[in-house]
């Protein structure tokens, strides 16, 4: 089609209707028109892109259920460092492929990597002597309780992902943002409104 295109501008200069600086131009311009175009790769929704978004959703669930079973045990300290070291390993390894032209396993990584931030910000607090709950190694209840206490790590989190969007758009990264919209809906609700009494 492009040559098509070309062919017929050569036409129309040797007809005399465009002259030969004009037939350059234009044909300069659809050339590179034209490669921008086989750059350009649209997303795809195959078994290999299914299994990739699946393997991220289980690293993000594994992190933040199960991950405290087993280093809570080594304290607050440790959990942090932990974190910080995925999310460090994420960032490196999804920003390598992003450089790659492989959007979609990198923008899966980064998020891995924002999947980190609460986390990172629930060790913080606990190290800090704030702990968003009474119980110890409790940061799997995060996904259960409603509390007003997990705003910093909603508020965190929701940060780190739009601070990973600008340097990495991917459209991924917005379902962590509503995740967490969602729950500070529910936790902003003790802060907001009066605890309503019980009947008699």
């Amino acid at each position: 089609m492009k040559q098509r295109t070309i062919d017929e501008i050569a036409a129309a200069r040797d007809a005399g209707v465009i002259d030969a600086a004009t037939f350059e131009r234009l044909a300069t311009f659809l050339s590179e028109r034209g490669a921008a175009r086989s750059d350009y790769q649209p997303p795809r929704y195959d078994f290999v892109h299914l299994l990739w978004y699946a393997g991220a959703l289980i690293v993000l669930g594994a992190m933040g259920l199960f991950s405290t079973t087993a280093f809570g045990l080594w304290g607050d300290r440790a959990l942090l460092a932990t974190a910080l070291a995925y999310a460090a390993a994420f960032l490196l390894a999804g920003a390598h492929l992003w450089r790659k032209k492989l959007h979609t396993p990198g923008g899966l990584l980064v998020a891995c990597a924002v999947g980190m931030a609460p986390l990172a910000i629930y060790s913080l607090q606990s190290i800090l002597g704030h702990s968003p709950i009474d119980a110890p190694g409790g940061y799997r209840d995060f996904y259960i309780w409603i509390k007003s206490s997990w705003l910093p790590m909603e508020l965190g989190t929701i940060s780190a992902a739009l601070l990973a969007l600008f340097f990495f758009p991917f459209p991924f990264l917005t379902m962590i943002i509503a995740f967490c919209l969602w729950f500070m809906s529910m936790d902003l609700t003790p802060w907001l409104l009066p605890p309503i009494k019980k009947l008699a």
